[in-house]
């Protein structure tokens, strides 16, 4: 009898010890799991549902696309931002070029919006947010002649690297199109609609 019980305790003091092992490595494998993805950057789409995207309705705007930024533990010093336009398939240009310093702050946001000044005239805004500061930049643009306009993001989520160019929405236009829209593959919607504006950003 005393050999079963001593039996029983050494395997019970064997799987007590075999599950604190088992919980050691998972606290590892996890500790490991959040340090890889703070090396990266993390960026989300802010969903439409937002309290921000009624803030700018009621204020004018007529399109929205906000992003939020995390660069993690990643040692970052600037972020560039711009709209790259295509139309019937070609690249046409860049417009509102933009650079901003990152500081301390480990987070920003960045705003896309047009408002609409009469028929044919846009004001389009571009803005990063940190640390309570904002810096922007605006653009007039004029022929703005559509019938028909879609926002979207690129990506919901994604991680970045530095010095990478990370596509983050766009807006697709059309006029006397009965339908349009866009596709995963991003080559396909630049061919198959008349203006597409990528917003994009790269971070250094």
């Amino acid at each position: 009898m005393k050999r079963w019980a001593t039996f029983i305790l050494f395997v019970s003091l064997c799987m007590l010890m075999g599950c604190e092992s088992s919980t050691i490595e998972s606290d590892k494998i996890t500790e490991k799991k959040v340090e890889q993805i703070s090396e990266k950057i993390s960026i989300a789409y802010i969903n439409f549902d937002s309290e921000e995207y009624s803030i700018m309705k009621a204020a004018g705007t007529d399109h929205v696309m906000i992003f939020s930024i995390d660069y993690g533990n990643v040692n970052v010093e600037n972020i560039n931002y711009w709209i790259d336009h295509y139309k019937d398939g070609e690249f046409s240009g860049t417009m509102l070029d933009m650079g901003s310093q990152i500081t301390t702050d480990t987070k920003s946001k960045l705003y896309f919006s047009t408002i609409n000044m009469d028929t044919k005239q846009e004001l389009w805004t571009m803005a990063l947010r940190q640390n309570g500061n904002i810096s922007s930049g605006k653009q007039m643009n004029t022929n703005m002649d559509f019938g028909s306009t879609i926002t979207e993001p690129i990506t919901q989520n994604t991680s970045a690297d530095l010095n990478q160019v990370i596509d983050l929405g766009m807006m697709i236009r059309n006029k006397d199109k009965n339908s349009f829209g866009s596709h995963e593959d991003m080559e396909k919607t630049i061919e198959q609609n008349e203006d597409v504006y990528i917003l994009r950003c790269k971070i250094s």
